[in-house]
């Protein structure tokens, strides 16, 4: 397994994985996650990895963009008990930095 190698045989200590980057957006045909495939696919690889090394953290991806607006409402109820931290890539349709900023939309 991919964990047993880098981490424990050949000692490189890494504690953090985040499964997957930019999951929810749809780049290709071969990354189309749906949420509910995605949870389930946390869920199957964080399991995996904490057998062999319980100490590592286990994070999910994604972000909120208006063409998945639920996306982590539709991940976290699967995923939530497996993962240790969240990666929120916050990328925005608003024109700049101040509208970001001062925006209730987020």
């Amino acid at each position: 397994m991919l964990i047993r190698s880098f981490c424990l045989t050949k000692g490189y200590q890494i504690k953090y994985w985040e499964i997957g980057n930019e999951s929810n957006i749809q780049h290709h045909e071969q990354v189309n996650w749906t949420p509910e495939q995605y949870g389930q696919t946390v869920v199957q690889l964080a399991q995996a990895m904490k057998a062999v090394d319980p100490s590592i953290k286990v994070g999910a991806n994604g972000m909120r963009i208006k063409q998945n607006d639920d996306w982590w409402s539709r991940v976290m109820p699967i995923a939530k008990d497996y993962i240790d931290f969240l990666v929120t890539h916050q990328y925005s349709w608003q024109a700049d930095y101040p509208a970001w900023r001062d925006s209730t939309d987020k």
